[in-house]
């Protein structure tokens, strides 16, 4: 199975984090976050698309173990049934897809300390999600080498 997508969304996701913790200088304060308009917005939007980009990969890994989630959250919690994510990590992702919920679809009643404290607190759960997404696709290289040597 080509690996090649789930790579490209691991690099932007390494992108969109770097970017979220550049963006820390700016606002050192949830007062000077709430006052910086631009600033919510660029956070609120870095903090969706890196949700999407694991939303995609989880995907991507549901059809590649042959899973099936019943819905979106469910997409975590059957990786974490299935022993392939530690269960708070998959808790935190399933939270992370109603939040980014929130920001497509509910935007108006976004709460600005909740995205700064997602974006000071919590991104490195991120990190972490990525850092097992690597280990699959590891698997998934040397499990399609070995199949080609047979």
């Amino acid at each position: 199975m080509d690996m090649s997508d789930v790579l490209e969304r691991l690099r932007r996701l390494a992108e969109e984090l770097e970017y979220l913790r550049g963006k820390r200088a700016e606002a050192p304060t949830i007062e000077k976050f709430i006052q910086n308009q631009d600033l919510r917005k660029q956070i609120e939007y870095s903090l969706q698309i890196s949700t999407q980009i694991c939303i995609d990969i989880a995907n991507y890994f549901i059809s590649y173990f042959g899973l099936n989630p019943e819905r979106l959250e469910g997409l975590y919690t059957v990786l974490a049934r299935e022993k392939l994510l530690p269960e708070v990590l998959a808790q935190w992702l399933s939270a992370s897809v109603r939040f980014r919920n929130i920001i497509v679809h509910r935007y108006l009643i976004i709460d600005p300390v909740k995205v700064y404290e997602v974006w000071q607190n919590e991104t490195g759960r991120f990190d972490e999600f990525a850092k097992i997404v690597g280990k699959w696709v590891e698997q998934a290289q040397a499990d399609e080498q070995a199949e080609e040597q047979q």
